[in-house]
């Protein structure tokens, strides 16, 4: 019994990062990661343990509210100006309009939050 209870638990966790976000499984370090275009490439570690390239867009993830503050959830990020966050990889600095024309001011977006690795894949 306690094998089949710990075999199942592995299968049920092998190559799926997602409560954790995708930073602790992926190649974070400038060389190898990038975020151009609301696009994230990287090389994210598969359930065989090896490194696979992959590459994401962002806006399947993430959208604008009213307010202009971005949320998680699949939607449209065009009104927004981002960029990678020079102060840390994996966070995405972004200006947002608000429905009254006004800007919301500089939000710094940890794309952990609502982006995971699934078996060498980036998913929402």
């Amino acid at each position: 019994m306690r094998f089949s209870t710990l075999s199942a638990f592995s299968l049920a966790t092998a190559g799926v990062h997602a409560a954790s976000g995708f930073a602790s499984s992926c190649r974070m370090d400038s060389s190898i990661y990038s975020f151009v275009a609301f696009t994230i490439s990287t090389q994210c570690k598969g359930s065989d343990g090896q490194y696979k390239s992959t590459t994401f867009d962002v806006t399947k993830c993430y959208n604008v509210q009213k307010s202009g503050q971005i949320s998680c959830g699949a939607g449209d990020l065009s009104v927004c100006t981002c960029a990678n966050n020079p102060n840390g990889v994996g966070v995405m600095s972004c200006l947002c309009p608000t429905d009254s024309g006004t800007s919301t001011g500089q939000q710094q977006i940890d794309l952990n939050k609502c982006i995971g690795n699934n078996n060498g894949k980036l998913f929402c």
